[in-house]
């Protein structure tokens, strides 16, 4: 905050967050206060810009995990005066953000044990502040990758689940530093019937893909 106290949201069962403020840099916190912004208890995201305001992302809603909004305040999180509301589905969760040259870089879950999509989406402050359409996309594959690295440029990823010889490349050529490959590789037929030299030959296969 911008007299030196450290605010800290929490995660509560009682309909929105638990706000306490530290004046000694974490060691001691007040005692705890429920939030009037509206929060089931799942994760938010939050984090104080370059521009002086505080970006705060969450589920916007007494109980369930819907209504993914984004908020923006101007008093150091003592209230939101911009508000907007990206995506209404039911089971959406889990917001994670990174700031980058001027634009926020969102992703979250949808359907975690049923549809199992990242979806992502990049935004200004200004988007949020004069009510822009801000379109979300569902991320897989190379360009998932991608949009990782593109805030997020120093951090390795490798690349697992579903990688075959065909699809290495395009990974590659995405940012990846590596690849976990199992079943495609190890071939249970070839284990069964002690095809050691056919095991070798598939793996060669993937291993000359990632020479350079």
């Amino acid at each position: 905050m911008e007299n030196g106290d450290v605010r800290m949201f929490a995660r509560t069962y009682l309909g929105g967050f638990a706000e306490c403020i530290s004046k000694d840099n974490g060691l001691t916190w007040s005692e705890p206060v429920l939030s009037e912004v509206s929060a089931p208890s799942s994760r938010l995201y939050v984090e104080k810009l370059p521009s002086g305001r505080v970006l705060l992302i969450h589920n916007d809603h007494k109980t369930d995990r819907t209504n993914m909004t984004i908020k923006l305040s101007e008093d150091d999180g003592k209230s939101w005066k911009y508000s907007k509301c990206i995506d209404t589905r039911q089971d959406i969760s889990y917001p994670d953000a990174s700031y980058h040259n001027g634009k926020i870089y969102l992703t979250y879950d949808f359907g975690r044990t049923s549809e199992r999509e990242i979806l992502f989406t990049c935004f200004t402050e200004e988007d949020v502040i004069t009510d822009k359409d801000i379109e979300i996309t569902t991320v897989m594959g190379p360009e998932y990758v991608k949009a990782v690295k593109a805030p997020l440029s120093h951090i390795k990823l490798l690349a697992v689940g579903g990688i075959d010889e065909n699809n290495m490349e395009a990974y590659l050529g995405a940012g990846v530093c590596g690849f976990g490959v199992g079943s495609n590789i190890i071939d249970k037929r070839m284990l069964q019937n002690s095809d050691y030299k056919g095991i070798t030959k598939l793996a060669k296969k993937y291993t000359n893909v990632t020479k350079f």
